[in-house]
């Protein structure tokens, strides 16, 4: 470029793609960082809705035993369970 012509002030050359990484690098930092945080969101959610449902499986366990007494086929206590962790799972109480 200097041989070109002398009168262009050039402080450093770097390739295209440095100056685009460079660029780059925080918004990358910060999408990893919210991924991470995500992730680690999402477990605690996990975990939580696995307890809540367990201590509820636990304190209805006496129910369950007397439909299973009556007869309700196994297929049915599980849906009931499902049913009710899927409401607890999208909001509704």
């Amino acid at each position: 470029m200097a041989a070109l012509d002398p009168a262009i002030a050039l402080a450093s050359l770097q390739p295209m793609e440095d100056v685009v990484s460079a660029t780059l690098q925080v918004d990358r930092l910060t999408t990893t960082l919210l991924r991470g945080f995500s992730l680690v969101t999402l477990l605690l959610a996990v975990v939580g809705l696995y307890g809540v449902v367990s201590c509820n499986v636990s304190m209805r366990m006496r129910e369950m035993g007397v439909l299973i007494a009556l007869g309700a086929p196994a297929g049915d206590i599980r849906s009931l369970i499902l049913k009710w962790a899927l409401g607890l799972a999208a909001g509704e109480s």
